[in-house]
């Protein structure tokens, strides 16, 4: 593991903290990867049964559940929805129909969901570094691997893309529905991992 991780995972303990804020319809969170086998959680809280959407916007741009622009050219995204016990609830990859103006791709992913009320948390990862379930303490397929797309082969030897050269590790993600009242703070005791890390967070 290296000292970024350890360093983040001993001052976040096993809680993954996002600052509430009351009757959101929507949290968008934006950060940037360094690595292309990092992880970042989101939770949030459902207050009663209902379709989720959740979606990703690095890869092609576009404006966030939250009304925010987006630069195209990050990574090709991937996620794993969580139950707050660690099951596996769904998958995200592609879906999202926005193009990305430089390879043509519509690689961000979209995902809605039914979810009954309580708290979740979805893993944003890099394809593809999937979840391997059925629960969160599984891991991920690219655990420990900092430069896995490189064999897909750019000159920047991470972040790169199956079909087109070099992306970044810049992504943006949202979480909406009318079920999804406010951010929440999540305790993963015992589900923390390797690899994965809390960065900056952007809720509105």
């Amino acid at each position: 593991m290296s000292p970024l991780f350890q360093s983040v995972l001993i001052s976040a303990a096993v809680t993954l903290s996002i600052t509430t804020q009351a009757q959101a319809s929507a949290l968008s969170v934006s950060d940037t990867f360094i690595n292309d086998d990092q992880v970042q959680l989101i939770s949030f809280r459902t207050g009663g049964t209902g379709v989720v959407r959740i979606e990703t916007f690095g890869y092609a741009g576009g404006i966030d559940a939250n009304g925010v622009a987006v630069a195209a050219g990050g990574f090709d995204p991937v996620f794993a929805v969580f139950g707050a016990d660690g099951t596996l609830r769904g998958y995200g990859d592609d879906g999202a129909t926005r193009v990305d103006p430089v390879t043509g791709g519509a690689f961000d992913a979209l995902l809605d969901i039914l979810l009954t009320a309580g708290d979740y948390f979805v893993a944003i990862s890099q394809f593809d570094n999937f979840a391997i379930g059925p629960t969160f303490a599984a891991g991920f397929l690219e655990t420990g691997n900092a430069s896995f797309t490189a064999a897909y082969g750019c000159s920047a030897g991470r972040f790169c893309d199956i079909n087109s050269g070099s992306r970044d590790g810049h992504f943006d993600i949202s979480v909406s529905g009318e079920t999804v009242p406010e951010p929440t703070t999540l305790a993963l005791v015992g589900l923390v991992l390797p690899g994965i890390w809390i960065g900056r967070r952007r809720n509105v």
